[in-house]
């Protein structure tokens, strides 16, 4: 690599989409010379064919990276030895403890689908929560019917004991699917650390 070479994540098409407008703004990292730390570069596309300078201390919406950045806090614990990865969450919240999970029960002939609950399999480990895997799901009732809560509005506390109420929509371990599995593992730094999430 040289002093200036500039890379888009998706190769040239990020260049050419800016130029006609396709993107509204983008901002192209590079890498210091000899030293493989990446930089922003200075100058970003604010409005198609419009080059403007960045300011050093632009803020940038990070969007789906608060997931990202939530599973550094039990990965810190996990190093502290607060627990271990394949523990069930429901040592540290025993609400989880005997979760169900969502069937479709679809008649092949009708097409018709029913629902119902069954166990889960297996416990919700911490790893499942880092990974996508808890089958948390939030959005549906035992009935299928969707659940019209705002998350938001509520603690980190009160919101996941209200998830752990819902079934679960896949069975622990099985299936990626992305979740708010980031969440209980906010509430988990919570009880393991006595402080808010927040904090």
């Amino acid at each position: 690599m040289q002093n200036g070479d500039v890379y888009a994540t998706n190769g040239s098409s990020s260049m050419g989409s800016m130029v006609t407008g396709a993107i509204a703004g983008v901002a192209a990292a590079k890498e210091a010379a000899n030293m493989g730390k990446p930089v922003v570069d200075e100058k970003e596309i604010a409005r198609a064919k419009q080059f403007v300078t960045m300011p050093k201390d632009a803020i940038f919406r990070i969007a789906s990276m608060t997931k990202a950045l939530t599973a550094v806090g039990p990965l810190t614990l996990y190093e502290d030895g607060r627990f271990n990865l394949l523990d069930p969450i429901s040592k540290f919240m025993p609400e989880f403890a005997n979760m169900k999970v969502l069937v479709d029960k679809t008649d092949l002939a009708t097409g018709k689908h029913a629902y119902s609950t069954a166990p889960a399999q297996r416990q919700i480990t911490v790893l499942d929560l880092l990974r996508h895997t808890s089958g948390v799901g939030g959005r549906f009732d035992e009935n299928h019917e969707e659940v019209k809560v705002n998350y938001r509005s509520l603690s980190t506390e009160d919101g996941v004991k209200l998830l752990a109420t819902l079934p679960l929509e896949l069975q622990p371990g099985t299936e990626f699917q992305y979740s708010q599995g980031p969440e209980v593992a906010g509430r988990l730094i919570e009880v393991l650390s006595g402080k808010t999430f927040d904090e």
